[in-house]
């Protein structure tokens, strides 16, 4: 005859274990484009974008540095903006808050080059209310 009960505890155990686990994020590779993202001046471990942004405030923290990783694609960040549902091209206006919900999903990194030597600067998106 099965137990019931220890069934019933083996499947919760699982069940728990599967649903602690960490599910992998995609990762985005941005050029660092110091046109468009702007480096914070008093906390210079913020980035912020260079965009009109509708009621609060989008930005990235620096989360570390690395110079061995690599990269399949850099994309271009303002043109990966702009083709998201949370720029409004007729109003040239961005939904911070809307960017943030996509952005989280991913790991993220910008990527610098100096010298033919490239930098990946991972960052986490922050939205705020003002």
């Amino acid at each position: 005859m099965i137990n019931y009960g220890f069934s019933f505890i083996l499947f919760v155990l699982l069940t728990c274990s599967l649903a602690g686990q960490e599910v992998k994020k995609d990762t985005l590779f941005f050029k660092l484009d110091e046109q468009y993202i702007i480096r914070g001046t008093i906390n210079t471990a913020r980035y912020y974008l260079k965009e009109n942004i509708y009621e609060g405030d989008l930005s990235f923290k620096e989360i570390r540095t690395l110079r061995d990783a690599s990269s399949k694609e850099e994309i271009c960040l303002k043109k990966y903006i702009r083709s998201t549902d949370s720029y409004a091209k007729d109003k040239e206006i961005l939904d911070g808050y809307k960017l943030w919900t996509i952005l989280e999903t991913y790991t993220l990194f910008f990527v610098t080059e100096n010298k033919g030597i490239k930098t990946y600067i991972e960052v986490q998106p922050y939205y705020e209310i003002e």
